[in-house]
């Protein structure tokens, strides 16, 4: 098994007032977008589809979509066991 590592990465959440969804990126790594109903859930998801944008990488490159409204930056350090 491989040693794990930490990445810093800073989370921003864009809240929609509308649908009550925040949506997620990572700073760093602007091509991982996803939503949650929570923050929790928002980070969480953007986690998962950090670990996916890591494994489809080298397959293709993924295209950039950005929408705001509401956003908050949450500084973070991911753990990577790869």
């Amino acid at each position: 098994m491989k040693k794990p590592h930490s990445l810093p990465v800073t989370f921003i959440l864009d809240y929609d007032k509308e649908s009550g969804y925040y949506a997620s990126q990572i700073k760093e790594y602007p091509h991982v977008i996803s939503q949650g109903k929570t923050k929790e859930e928002a980070v969480e998801n953007a986690i998962d589809a950090f670990m996916e944008f890591v494994e489809m990488y080298k397959q293709k490159p993924i295209g950039r979509v950005r929408s705001s409204k509401t956003r908050i930056v949450l500084p973070s350090n991911l753990l990577i066991h790869a």
